[in-house]
């Protein structure tokens, strides 16, 4: 052997010596701009201006004191240059052949020009001359449009570098990958290669299928898929609750929308699409339901999210609440309103809004507590029954123009006593109420989230600033950008409510008035009610699902414990989910073979889950490639591997659908705003993704119940992913999104949750 495979090349000694150099220039340069010797110059240009203002005739001061304040000006600006940072200079190096010569440019956080020099260190994301990188490689005639000029040359070296504490540790070119180990000396870094993502088909949804066609039974054309178990879920008896459960690509949404379809055709007119609903947690879950049932013939059924439904209820019931949304409610408030103690004390609330209401009619009569001990003697079931009832006794000893007086002081009191308005209050702004929920939460909910929720109950029924400020014309109260003048600030949330609310009030108002939801609503209850995800539904909001369904009407709940990642959301038991329904026991239906995700995939999903796992992971029907993962450190160079990486992906397979998935919607926006230069992105946010071929960028919260060929998970750091259930919950969910490869990527440091083998 000539050379030992370990033994580098001359060409890669070359390049770390090139780089070694220009690293040795860079800190030259920073630390001569760095000190007290970079304001001399304009010291010195100050002081002789100064005399010369001194000395001048009155004709030429003002062109004098105009060169003074320049002077200033530049000094300033000199003086709050933001300097690279010599930990991190720059993270790439490109060396072009232009006209006037070979120029080095590095791409960095900030630019930094020495005209004494031969590099420049520009801004990756604004500096156009930054886009010579992104868009050519190595070797390629480039043409760069800059500001009132155009550039073209030959790009002749393309590099990316890392550094570890100022030190270079890594240098990438298109032919070599190399690092320093921790002796000082360079080696060849077979690890630092990107990752290769290949392997999907990048069908589309309809060629998406389920199960194995193992059933064995003759069926419609939309149960020719399932396997025994789904096939067992479909099936089930019409008048009984199904309860699906499984793991991550199990089939559970797609089983379940089969069971929809399979109902009406059985039974066509107790199942029409206008007596059925769909009910998802997130908007982007809703596009695929809809998308799925489009396939099966069932385009007509409706598909909202929880949010949505509660929304629209509200609306149809208590026309007189706001309707604007809250946009930045606290945590704690949500899992308050959200928490099964709050849910508990909504009876007693109910009775004590009776009580208060028999009291006041007590006092505007003078009837000396008359009417409330009738009403106390009541036996109806709810305080409206009893209210009436105390009401129809009180008249019997009453003088016509009496009983025309009572009656008009009772319709005033009953307005007040079934006012949401009313009942708003007395749930945003109790104490004692709130005080009673928190011992009965009994440490679930941290002491400080009364004064939390007071306070942005206060903000909820304060003026917006366009109210405050009616008075003043339209053109002085808009803001520069546009924008409402809340919108952004800490109070954007005045003159809102929460969306949990409405739940709270439609049972508030059935505990009082014992009135089904159709009896003051345009939509008439449900023979068949599907509810996808269930694990993340409150128990309030099971309780007043569950009354949308007819009396003999049936529902299908679909859910996975592991996959619970909803804001102040407390599951307790599928038992106990099934029993606020209100509609009977439901024997589950397990599906234990995931059909979406590789092995490994399932078993890295599984381990991240620890403790939360279940007994035994769910069973993948094929294999599939490792989980890729890299390390960088700095989200500049990620940045630009994953553009190279994916843009690669789709060059070779244009069908491919891709999702970044961050943990936060922030990280997302970064991400997106890092990428947009190098490749077609879609920062999805909203739920709108259109599940074609590409790059969408999103958070975890809107990717519940959807798959991706392709996952990039692009901040698993122990930071952003610490040890605790919710981020064990979170990264599962984004992980298991995968069908065919997933990648993880981090900067400077792994999540404790990861297993060991994929580090």
């Amino acid at each position: 052997m000539s050379q030992s495979e370990f033994e580098l090349s001359a060409d890669e000694e070359s390049i770390i010596e090139e780089e070694t150099r220009l690293l040795c220039a860079v800190r030259d340069s920073v630390e001569k701009a760095t000190g007290p010797r970079n304001d001399e110059p304009g010291r010195r240009e100050m002081s002789s201006l100064r005399g010369d203002l001194g000395e001048a005739d009155i004709d030429d001061r003002a062109a004098v004191a105009a060169e003074a304040q320049r002077a200033r000006a530049t000094t300033r600006i000199r003086g709050d240059a933001k300097l690279p940072d010599l930990q991190l200079p720059y993270f790439a190096h490109m060396q072009l052949e232009t006209e006037r010569g070979l120029r080095d440019v590095l791409l960095g956080q900030h630019s930094f020009v020495d005209t004494r020099s031969h590099f420049a260190i520009v801004d990756w994301r604004e500096a156009p001359l930054a886009q010579i990188f992104f868009q050519y490689a190595e070797g390629d005639d480039y043409e760069q449009d800059l500001p009132g000029r155009s550039v073209e040359g030959v790009l002749l070296k393309r590099r990316l570098l890392a550094f570890e504490e100022g030190e270079l540790v890594h240098i990438q070119t298109a032919e070599n990958s190399l690092r320093r180990r921790g002796d000082g000396e360079w080696a060849r870094d077979p690890t630092g290669r990107h990752p290769t993502l290949a392997g999907a088909e990048g069908g589309g949804l309809p060629k998406r299928t389920i199960g194995t066609g193992r059933s064995g039974e003759k069926m419609p054309v939309i149960s020719s898929l399932l396997d025994a178990q789904q096939y067992r879920a479909l099936t089930h008896e019409a008048e009984r609750p199904l309860l699906i459960l499984g793991g991550a690509g199990c089939g559970k949404t797609t089983v379940a929308l089969h069971r929809l379809a399979h109902l009406t055709h059985q039974d066509p007119d107790r199942h029409a699409p206008g007596n059925l609903m769909v009910i998802v947690p997130e908007e982007g879950l809703v596009r695929l339901a809809r998308s799925l049932l489009a396939e099966l013939g069932m385009k007509r059924v409706p598909v909202t999210t929880v949010d949505g439904w509660f929304a629209e209820r509200a609306a149809d019931l208590f026309p007189e609440l706001p309707t604007r949304l809250a946009v930045s409610t606290p945590p704690s408030v949500i899992g308050l309103k959200r928490h099964p103690a709050l849910c508990a004390n909504l009876p007693a609330l109910a009775e004590e809004a009776g009580r208060s209401c028999a009291a006041k009619i007590d006092r505007t009569l003078m009837s000396e507590a008359r009417f409330g001990e009738l009403y106390r003697g009541c036996e109806a079931e709810t305080p409206l029954q009893r209210l009436e009832d105390a009401f129809e006794q009180i008249k019997h000893d009453m003088s016509d123009a009496e009983s025309r007086k009572a009656s008009l002081v009772f319709a005033h009191e009953k307005e007040l006593f079934l006012s949401p308005l009313g009942d708003r209050e007395r749930l945003l702004g109790d104490r004692e109420l709130l005080e009673r929920v928190l011992r009965d939460a009994r440490g679930e909910l941290p002491k400080s989230t009364i004064d939390r929720f007071l306070l942005h109950s206060r903000l909820q029924y304060s003026l917006t600033a366009e109210e405050q400020f009616e008075h003043i014309p339209v053109a002085r109260r808009t803001a520069v950008d546009g924008r409402k003048l809340d919108e952004g600030t800490s109070t954007e949330d005045a003159a809102t409510i929460d969306v949990e609310d409405f739940a709270l009030l439609l049972e508030l108002d059935r505990l009082k008035t014992g009135r089904p939801l159709s009896a003051h609503s345009a939509v008439k209850p449900y023979t068949h009610l599907v509810l996808d995800e269930a694990q993340e539904l409150s128990r309030v909001e099971l309780l007043v699902l569950g009354r949308a369904v007819t009396e003999h009407g049936s529902v299908t709940v679909a859910g996975d414990p592991a996959q619970q990642i909803g804001t102040g959301t407390h599951f307790e038991s599928w038992e106990a989910v099934m029993a606020a329904l209100g509609k009977g026991r439901a024997a589950p239906v397990t599906l234990e073979t995931s059909y979406r995700c590789t092995r490994p995939i399932v078993e890295f999903g599984h381990a991240v889950l620890g403790p939360l796992a279940p007994t035994q992971a769910p069973t993948a029907t094929k294999g599939g490639a490792p989980i890729s993962r890299s390390l960088f450190s700095s989200e500049m160079h990620a940045s630009i591997v994953v553009a190279e990486t994916l843009s690669d992906l789709l060059t070779r397979e244009g069908s491919a659908q891709v999702a970044i998935i961050a943990r936060e919607d922030q990280t997302a926006e970064r991400l997106h705003a890092s990428l947009r230069h190098q490749l077609p992105v879609r920062l999805v946010l909203d739920g709108s993704f259109s599940f074609k071929p590409g790059v969408d960028i999103t958070s975890v919260p809107h990717v519940k119940g959807l798959e991706f060929d392709y996952v990039v998970i692009p901040d698993a750091s122990d930071r952003t992913y610490p040890d605790d259930p919710a981020s064990r919950r979170m990264l599962h969910v984004a992980a298991t999104r995968a069908i065919h490869q997933l990648w993880i990527l981090s900067q400077n440091d792994w999540s404790r949750l990861l297993p060991d083998e994929a580090k």
